[in-house]
């Protein structure tokens, strides 16, 4: 344990709650501390350098956590991320770059995860040619524009055995399949037809119909399965017409992994629940209601990418919400991992730290700006359907996609909005989300650098070590915003050395994946 001029300790761990061994004492030398904090996310990267042979075996390699504190606070926590070696003229030393459980952990997990599934091409609902389970496979078309019809050919077919036909859902492996829901259309003229969801490995049928009409079903699956089939049965011996009068329909699939509702709360504690890394806590995990039905992870997508995503529909009231990581001993029983939370943004109606222009704790030039170009208030929403067709939504098919205050104020700015795999309802959502967050001008600011200290609301001081992104900030002196009480702007990110005691703070309200491309320097 080292202990700088402000009163830094460092310590560095193993695993869990084990500290290594340093029986030179060589971690007392530590010096040039530095680390960054942003918001989204938390703690980013961090260093610091300690003077020692550089060819000698050393126990801080791999993975090690690295924790940074002032007096009991812990103002940082990461994991070391290489040991860069240095010989020069004044001897040798190794600086040890850190990075934290954001990029640590988030940016190097993956996940095949189906929340919430509503694809229905041949990939995903693949037709069974297995002519012993289903040998009514070669007699029967099927028709996938918006639905999985089946129709049978003009051919004979037998009830006993059933020639059947099916479609085939599997879930990725580890993952099972809890409930589906459906909307059905069965066509069986005079004749005698049935159509259902089949669990093979259980032997259990699920809202089979066998008389012409249509309707929705909802269905548990118990015990959940790895794989179900849509089915379309003949119930007697016979030979259906060949106009297609004849049909078995399903549509309005979704098929999920969880039986509870799925939205931000849901994939959050999910994710915690899944990846190991994290502490269990999920006390941090804010309630946020709004549906992302449908909603899915395939391998090209970290952890990192699945929260913020999950996240970036907002709310049902279009408030942004950020992800982030705390430190491990704020969770209920700490155990060495980090946790996992869930946010509305900090509203900039108050603020937790403040400072004016003029005090001498401000080192340098500041800029601050507010951006009257380019402001997006008027936002079409492009999105694919469960076929993979691609579908926008824009301001004419619905006025609440434009703000016309701010387009007569600041002239009009077409945005448009890519998303995935989407339903209407929840693109437009996603839109409605993405324009309350920037129809009006931005305010952002060069880096602020404070030195040694800043004052929180109620007055009193705090040191700038321990100033973090996702704070609030409210400059007292600066009189040109709405309120005339002073400049209120949120801290999207930090940068602390401790040679020189300065902070550098930054403001803005950046895109969500702007944290990735943070974290991926």
């Amino acid at each position: 344990m080292i202990q700088t001029k402000r009163g830094l300790t460092l310590e560095v761990y193993s695993s869990g709650m084990t500290t290594i061994q340093d029986p030179r004492g060589e971690l007392r030398w530590a010096e040039d501390l530095e680390f960054s904090t942003g918001y989204p996310g938390g703690d980013l990267e961090a260093s610091f350098t300690v003077p020692r042979k550089v060819i000698a075996w050393w126990e801080i390699n791999g993975a090690k956590r690295v924790i940074f504190r002032q007096g009991q606070k812990m103002i940082y926590e990461g994991y070391v991320g290489a040991l860069d070696r240095l010989l020069d003229e004044q001897g040798q030393s190794i600086k040890v770059p850190c990075m934290g459980g954001w990029a640590h952990i988030l940016m190097n997990r993956r996940w095949r995860k189906y929340w919430a599934d509503n694809r229905i091409d041949e990939s995903i609902w693949q037709y069974i040619t297995d002519l012993t389970s289903h040998p009514g496979a070669e007699k029967m078309t099927i028709d996938r524009n918006k639905r999985i019809r089946f129709t049978p050919k003009n051919v004979a077919f037998s009830s006993s055995p059933a020639e059947a036909a099916g479609v085939r859902y599997t879930m990725p492996t580890g993952e099972t399949i809890k409930r589906v829901t459906w909307s059905y259309d069965l066509q069986e003229g005079a004749q005698a037809w049935e159509i259902r969801l089949r669990d093979r490995t259980n032997s259990v049928t699920y809202g089979s119909i066998t008389s012409s009409g249509t309707g929705t079903q909802d269905a548990t699956i118990s015990p959940a399965v790895q794989y179900l089939d849509f089915e379309f049965i003949p119930r007697a011996n016979q030979t259906p017409a060949s106009d297609g009068s004849i049909y078995g329909e399903f549509s309005n699939i979704i098929v999920y992994s969880e039986t509870g509702a799925i939205d931000p709360t849901e994939v959050t504690k999910d994710i915690i629940g899944h990846f190991s890394d994290l502490n269990t806590d999920t006390g941090k995990v804010n309630s946020n209601t709004l549906s992302i039905v449908p909603f899915l992870a395939e391998w090209d997508e970290l952890a990192a990418d699945i929260v913020t995503r999950a996240l970036s529909f907002g709310d049902a009231s279009n408030n942004r919400w950020a992800a982030f990581l705390l430190n491990s001993e704020n969770a209920q029983t700490p155990d060495g991992k980090p946790i996992l939370g869930i946010q509305m943004y900090p509203v900039l109606t108050d603020y937790d730290l403040f400072l004016r222009l003029d005090e001498t704790n401000i080192s340098g030039q500041v800029q601050i700006s507010q951006v009257f170009e380019n402001i997006p208030n008027w936002i079409v929403v492009e999105y694919q359907d469960e076929n993979g067709w691609t579908k926008w939504i824009t301001p004419e098919d619905d006025a609440t996609l434009k703000d016309t205050t701010s387009i007569d104020n600041y002239d009009q700015c077409d945005h448009l909005l890519k998303l995935d795999y989407s339903t209407s309802t929840v693109a437009t959502a996603n839109a409605k989300r993405f324009l309350a967050a920037y129809k009006d001008p931005q305010w952002n600011s060069s880096p602020i650098n404070v030195i040694d200290y800043i004052n929180k609301k109620k007055g009193n001081p705090i040191p700038t070590a321990q100033i973090r992104a996702g704070q609030r900030l409210k400059i007292e002196n600066f009189i040109q915003d709405l309120s005339g009480t002073g400049l209120t702007m949120l801290i999207t990110s930090t940068h602390y050395e401790d040679e020189t005691g300065i902070c550098g703070l930054t403001f803005g309200k950046p895109e969500l994946p702007l944290l990735i491309m943070l974290n991926k320097k």
